[in-house]
């Protein structure tokens, strides 16, 4: 007969998975540690229409928590501290043997370079000391120097024991069995975390995957359906809990980080340590057919979409990975230039100002394409070159959010075989060309020089981006400019302005552009 072991390991005890009797519908899951709950439960009332929430409650957020009645109506929903009734299994071996008194067991005992095995019947226990007959003989062992416990049959493993708790009440206008009840709660115990694989093949196409990692704390789902949430969600207070279920009954909603996405997730599993004489196959029954590779549908709601996964089982303290979608994407190899703005005054304010040619980090970036007709969310990326039966991995990054039929710049790494550099000089200056506010401004002419080369042995395409304050008056280059509020001066406008261009194999280019700034005379 197979034995049955009590020993310390890391488990998930069900006695603090969610209210008993509840059918766990939905879940929205929120990025930032937050999700949307919804339960239901036919109940029976006493002879004056109460109920009383058993189990744990939800750890719900301020405002959120909740509950329903259907059709039905509450005369009202009130809670309170009460001494209850609860099981929990054992904390430690000497509470194990305490429960088992008169049973057969087999004790594994510690040796001078070894364990001991020690076969028999189990007593009676005061405080540390096991009384344990064997073979005719009579031990007094202390029960802390016990590594474990084995049973031939089941033995007992829950204590009962009298509790303190806050206790939520409905009252049902009409007594009677079978009644809706619903709860609806945000709760910082579940989340996700979106995670993309990019695989790079031939003819400028790629595969990109969505995985959905879900990081579950306290809620038990079985046959639910979860909302994988792309979008900005905004709960205002949801870092303060529900005073309405704190247990002290003088304590105010507290403030904390209730992001789970940023908990040490081992930190988190150590909350949930007990010793639990319970077999895999009860702690986590039989899961439905959750189909990974398959994309799944979806809507959008408002300001957010959420992705729908039907039919979920997932015990607390329980992580998993869900596919929500793969779908082919172009692509492009795209090398970008963010160019230093020059400080207008402080640059140019001297009677010469010429700059000193400096060189500027170039990003190899891949510009991608959202063709399908669901969003891209923010989430870490993982790119693979695939174009052989190896796959090698490229760079990891983040992956911004890409609304349907938008593209995205997914960052590589710095390219190191393209270089971009970039100088200024002053051609002209007309002093007290203006007064403005009281002073005098001189007019300047700066002529800007970017030179560009590419060592790398196929063609590229560059973006430059740069902030020019002034007028602007020409480029060798095509660029494309974009006005924007200057906060600082009224004298100069403020320009962002683009140039797009393709470099060859081995080929070497220089930008040359022009533009007029104010400075103050001094």
């Amino acid at each position: 007969m197979k034995a049955i072991i009590t020993t310390l390991f890391l488990f998930i005890t069900f006695l603090l998975a969610g209210q008993e009797g509840f059918q766990t519908r939905s879940i929205a899951l929120f990025k930032n540690g937050l999700a949307f709950v919804q339960k239901s439960a036919q109940v029976d009332t006493d002879n004056e229409g109460r109920y009383r929430l058993k189990g744990n409650l939800p750890q719900a957020r301020l405002g959120t928590f909740w509950v329903g009645a259907g059709t039905e109506r509450f005369q009202s929903v009130r809670s309170y501290i009460d001494s209850v009734e609860t099981k929990r299994t054992v904390r430690n071996i000497r509470e194990t043997l305490e429960l088992n008194i008169g049973k057969e067991a087999k004790l594994i005992l510690p040796r001078v370079g070894g364990l001991d095995t020690l076969s028999g019947v189990l007593r009676a226990m005061e405080g540390d000391q096991l009384v344990f007959e064997s073979a005719g003989q009579w031990h007094f062992l202390n029960a802390n120097q016990i590594r474990q416990v084995l049973f031939e049959k089941k033995p007992a493993y829950a204590v009962e024991e009298t509790t303190s708790k806050r206790v939520v009440e409905v009252a049902y206008a009409e007594p009677g069995k079978q009644k809706p009840l619903d709860l609806l709660y945000l709760t910082n115990e579940i989340s996700w975390m979106p995670n993309y694989l990019l695989q790079i093949k031939d003819n400028g196409k790629a595969q990109l995957t969505l995985r959905g990692q879900v990081v579950n704390g306290l809620e038990k789902a079985v046959q639910t359906d979860l909302y994988f949430v792309v979008g900005v969600p905004n709960f205002r207070y949801s870092e303060s809990v529900e005073p309405f279920l704190l247990l002290d009954a003088m304590q105010r909603p507290r403030s904390y980080n209730a992001n789970l996405s940023r908990r040490n997730i081992n930190a988190l599993a150590g909350q949930f340590s007990n010793y639990q004489p319970v077999t895999y196959e009860e702690a986590y029954p039989a899961r439905g057919n959750n189909p990974m590779g398959e994309n799944l549908s979806g809507d959008a709601k408002e300001d957010l979409f959420f992705y729908e996964l039907k039919g979920i089982d997932l015990a607390a303290g329980e992580r998993a990975f869900y596919d929500i979608l793969t779908l082919e994407v172009p692509f492009k190899h795209i090398y970008r230039v963010k160019l230093p703005a020059y400080k207008g005054n402080v640059t140019f304010a001297s009677s010469r100002s010429d700059t000193q040619e400096d060189r500027v980090p170039v990003k190899h970036t891949l510009r991608l394409k959202n063709e399908g007709n669901t969003p891209w969310t923010t989430g870490t990326a993982l790119i693979l070159d695939a174009k052989e039966d190896r796959q090698s991995p490229i760079s990891q990054d983040q992956l911004n959010y890409t609304p349907a039929g938008g593209t995205v710049y997914l960052p590589v790494t710095t390219a190191t075989d393209v270089y971009v550099t970039e100088t200024a000089v002053e051609l002209n200056r007309e002093a007290a060309a203006k007064r403005w506010g009281g002073h005098r401004y001189d007019l300047l002419t700066i002529e800007g020089y970017i030179k560009l080369q590419n060592f790398r042995s196929e063609a590229i395409q560059v973006e430059l981006e740069k902030r020019i304050t002034g007028e602007l008056s020409k480029s060798s280059e095509q660029w494309q400019n974009t006005f924007i509020p200057n906060p600082r001066s009224s004298a100069n406008r403020l320009n962002e302005v683009e140039w797009s261009l393709e470099l060859e194999a081995g080929q070497e280019k220089e930008i040359v552009y022009t533009y007029e700034l104010y400075v103050r005379n001094y």
